[in-house]
């Protein structure tokens, strides 16, 4: 029986737009839901909608020439929603990062680029000058400041690790009732943690959508080719099948993590 792994290059070609249908309809279908107050289904649509663009990913790469769905483990993809979550988070993480170049190119645009005085004068700030040579040395101020932004933004990621490994749950709470020292029902999920969620996992969509649209307007070009072979000659799959195996049974993708990267996220967080 064909299943998502024996599919061949030229079927992922296919499939994967129905994938994505599937996905874009979860998430207006979830917008839908909001308008309406039911905060609770929109969420659980969300989520399945990022699931669904996550696969997506995955079969369209296939059909541009990668071999993600001959990985041995592969299966495991398909069938546990946390290591979903988890390349969720990692598409959050490079958010994290690309928001903010999209603020500084602006910014160079609007306030250096077009003036032609106070780029002269950054330079001067933070570059260093050596025997009359201008060196391409950045200033200790500036070295300080990346500093501080690099351990802002990794302190942040360590945090948001930490919501998204809770995904499952989330995702289960806005379907079921349940009784833990008191009612829970999905029916006293507010507004406020419905746009929490959404302004994580619309970020989320926003990157995945443009990596998506970048592969369906590339054709086999060279430079394609090569990323694919690259991957195959590093020994990238090998290293798939290894993490994969890890995740045999009950194994939690973030909790794998957290032991091999040893991360320290506050046990208060959702307190």
């Amino acid at each position: 029986m064909k299943s998502f792994i024996t599919l061949t290059k030229e079927e992922c070609g296919i499939y994967y737009k129905h994938i994505y249908d599937n996905a874009n309809a979860k998430w207006n279908a979830g917008n839908l839901l909001a308008e309406k107050n039911d905060y609770a289904s929109a969420i659980n649509s969300k989520i399945i909608s990022i699931e669904e663009l996550i696969k997506t990913l995955i079969i369209l790469a296939d059909s541009k020439g990668f071999n993600f769905t001959k990985v041995k483990g592969i299966e495991r993809f398909f069938k546990n929603h946390q290591i979903r979550h988890f390349l969720a988070f990692i598409i959050f993480g490079v958010s994290v990062f690309s928001d903010d170049l999209l603020i500084f190119l602006r910014w160079f645009n609007i306030y250096l680029r077009k003036n032609p005085i106070r780029f002269t004068l950054f330079l001067d700030k933070n570059m260093i000058e050596e025997n009359e040579v201008r060196s391409i040395k950045i200033s200790p101020e500036l070295k300080e400041k990346a500093k501080k932004y690099i351990v802002k933004k990794f302190d942040l990621i360590a945090q948001e690790f930490e919501w998204f490994s809770k995904m499952d749950i989330l995702s289960q709470d806005s379907l079921y009732t349940d009784f833990s020292g008191s009612i829970k029902s999905p029916l006293t999920i507010s507004k406020s943690e419905y746009l929490e969620v959404n302004f994580r996992l619309e970020k989320v969509k926003k990157i995945a959508d443009y990596i998506i649209k970048a592969y369906e307007e590339e054709h086999e070009s060279e430079e394609l080719k090569k990323v694919s072979q690259e991957i195959k000659t590093k020994v990238y799959y090998k290293d798939m099948e290894k993490s994969l195996t890890q995740l045999k049974g009950n194994r939690n993708v973030f909790d794998l993590t957290k032991e091999y990267f040893n991360i320290d996220v506050p046990n208060d967080f959702f307190n």
